[in-house]
């Protein structure tokens, strides 16, 4: 993706490998402790293998129900 448009890096270029990821936590309302939860939890199912043929771009704010779909990319051939 990054190859269609070089003029917007991931992380604005603040990387030089950006490694495909999920983030499973941030900032719950537990705190520490959730996100230790989480890990203990989704860890034994790691590392994941799969095909990714499909990338959704969302945008949302914290507000409950804000996120939207905003376009889907193909992935591969």
């Amino acid at each position: 993706m990054h190859a269609a448009f070089p003029q917007f890096p991931p992380f604005g270029g603040a990387f030089a490998d950006v490694i495909p990821h999920l983030t499973v936590g941030d900032r719950p309302e537990g705190g520490p402790v959730a996100l230790h939860a989480a890990e203990a939890e989704v860890r034994p199912a790691l590392p994941i293998r799969t095909r990714v043929s499909l990338a959704w771009l969302m945008t949302g704010t914290q507000a409950p129900g804000s996120w939207q779909l905003r376009v889907t990319f193909p992935l591969g051939t």
